[in-house]
């Protein structure tokens, strides 16, 4: 259960970091407060918060080294936040958001 905890605190952190690169935010509250701003548009909130989890997923399903994760998690959470503003959200853009984390 412990090993559970902190697999998904990592991935939060992760995300987190993902959300506050945007602008370059150091402190943790920023980039809370940007992640909530993000969610306010649920489409593109909620689908830009699973393009980030499937790239980190996607990394460690193919056990990729963290270099360039950064970077790629923001790609993740800029797609999904795309897919989410220009279509409605069915389940072929959730399809296209996680099979683009991979990409």
């Amino acid at each position: 259960m412990k090993m559970i905890w902190n697999v998904m605190q990592n991935v939060f952190q992760k995300l987190l970091e993902g959300y506050g690169s945007f602008f370059a935010l150091s402190h943790p509250a920023s980039k809370v407060l940007i992640l909530i701003a993000a969610l306010l548009q649920p489409h593109s909130g909620f689908l830009g918060l699973l393009g980030g989890l499937s790239v980190i997923a996607w990394r460690r399903a193919l056990q990729f080294e963290t270099d360039s994760e950064r970077i790629e998690i923001i790609n993740g959470i800029l797609l999904g936040s795309l897919m989410g503003s220009l279509y409605t959200g069915n389940y072929t853009d959730i399809l296209f958001t996680v099979t683009g984390g991979l990409l």
